[in-house]
């Protein structure tokens, strides 16, 4: 790839410039010059794939959150048909969707991917005091909630995690579930963490929502068991 200014004046390549490209996108620099292989029936095809497939759900949201905007949501439509490239998905395109479109998007995801970091969004609110948590929809309601999620990664435990299950009540999947001692807090704990700190385990709040019982989810914060959990108000 290749970058040029006016009268196709050339200003360099992907490589040459990954620098200031990562500084503005948020996109990890190695993402921009890392290249795979494709696997093929002989080995190792000859042609190339980026990267960016291994990097998690969260960090490629990430890249996505700093339209230049003063309301995100206004163009959460859009920016939900801009990502399904990045995301190999194929999807219905309903012009005048709005913000649903973004909703529609991830749900799209879920039915590809086992991927729990779907639920890191609004991980830049952590140190919102716990008694001022409002519950919170399952789903993220634009890309901007992804912004601080850019080092999200993989946990060092390795387990098989379990299939997304999407029905029209809201959504089902099997989380390792840590209930506080002095607190009646509990916090589901999907197989992520920061990258920068790979003791420290990824945990979303949850809560009982009323009228109904079914746990919602709540803004991220840092003896398990791994429960089935149904999340409503997708």
């Amino acid at each position: 790839m290749h970058f040029y200014i006016g009268a196709w004046e050339p200003i360099g390549s992907r490589g040459s410039l990954s620098g200031a490209l990562s500084s503005i996108t948020g996109i990890n620099q190695e993402v921009l010059l890392k290249w795979g292989m494709i696997p093929g029936k002989q080995g190792l095809a000859q042609l190339r794939t980026p990267c960016y497939r291994d990097c998690s759900v969260a960090q490629r949201m990430s890249w996505a959150s700093r339209p230049e905007t003063t309301k995100v949501e206004d163009i959460a439509e859009d920016i939900a048909h801009c990502l399904l490239g990045l995301f190999d998905i194929n999807m219905p395109l309903l012009y005048g969707e709005g913000p649903r479109a973004f909703a529609r998007f991830q749900e799209e995801i879920m039915k590809v991917s086992t991927d729990q970091s779907h639920f890191a969004w609004g991980y830049d609110h952590w140190h919102t005091a716990l008694n001022n948590r409002e519950a919170k929809s399952t789903l993220a309601p634009d890309p901007g909630c992804f912004r601080d999620c850019g080092t999200i990664v993989e946990a060092f435990d390795q387990r098989d995690l379990s299939e997304f299950k999407l029905t029209n009540v809201g959504l089902t999947l099997t989380l390792p579930l840590v209930r506080t001692c002095d607190r009646n807090i509990v916090y589901a704990a999907p197989n992520y963490k920061r990258q920068s700190d790979p003791k420290a385990r990824l945990c979303v709040v949850l809560a009982t929502a009323k009228p109904t019982s079914a746990p919602a989810r709540m803004e991220p914060t840092s003896g398990q068991s791994n429960r089935e959990l149904s999340l409503g108000g997708s």
